[in-house]
């Protein structure tokens, strides 16, 4: 369940980045420079929903022998033993 909130928080941050950013070089090139600076703020909260959506991907590293969620990095699973990195 988190897993699939962190791909479509990663999802919505890029689309809201790209459509953002695009829609900021529009106003630069057309002169308008009233709205940029919201722009900005917007391009800066996605920026950051990308960063909490990709530290919540790491955080959900899955052991592929036991199943359970990996409380550090390492080479092997805690709680199986088994190698986790590598395979």
């Amino acid at each position: 369940m988190m897993k699939k909130a962190a791909i479509i928080t990663i999802a919505a941050a890029v689309f809201v980045l790209v459509t953002d950013l695009l829609a900021m070089g529009l106003m630069i090139a057309d002169g308008n420079y009233d709205g940029v600076a919201v722009c900005a703020y917007i391009a800066a909260a996605g920026f950051l929903a990308l960063i909490a959506g990709a530290a919540m991907r790491l955080a959900l590293r899955k052991c592929p022998h036991c199943g359970k969620v990996l409380p550090v990095s390492g080479r092997f699973c805690p709680y199986c033993g088994g190698r986790v990195d590598g395979e």
